[in-house]
């Protein structure tokens, strides 16, 4: 119930909380996502299962700056069933978007049978914005919904 393992685990079947954890490398960026350009900041694949999960990412590093006046721009959660649900939308003017510096303990529910899994940012058709960052290690982890779930850190 409680115990450190201080090896490695090895089972062929494991019924129970844990699905998947692990880190992802956001890369160094600058880029302009021009308008009305649907543009992944994090994309990952997860195999279908028969139920909904969980991930958990620690933090998302971003910084926004409009390249336009006018115009709105929206963050989404898209994934392999169809879905695309609007996480947050606002418009600017030219210069830094404010408030967004990154994101933290993002939570994104991964539907029953979904493939892969994304949060991705689009401006209409009068919004140009560019995303920069610094490379940038975060971790994830995948929980059954529903489950206690876990808690990993990166060491």
């Amino acid at each position: 119930e409680n115990c450190n393992v201080l090896g490695t685990i090895y089972a062929d079947k494991i019924i129970g909380d844990i699905v998947n954890a692990g880190l992802h490398t956001f890369a160094a960026t600058s880029t302009n996502i021009v308008s009305g350009q649907l543009f992944d900041i994090f994309r990952m694949n997860v195999p279908a299962v028969s139920f909904d999960r969980y991930m958990i990412i620690s933090e998302i590093p971003f910084n926004w700056r409009a390249q336009e006046q006018g115009g709105r721009y929206n963050m989404f959660v898209r994934d392999s069933t169809g879905r695309n649900s609007n996480i947050w939308s606002g418009s600017s003017p030219l210069g830094p978007i404010e408030g967004f510096p990154s994101m933290q303990a993002v939570s994104i529910r991964i539907p029953a049978n979904a493939t892969w899994v994304a949060i991705s940012v689009q401006g209409d058709r009068r919004q140009t914005i560019m995303r920069y960052a610094v490379a940038h290690e975060s971790n994830w982890q995948v929980v059954k919904a529903g489950s206690g779930g876990i808690n990993i850190v990166a060491s």
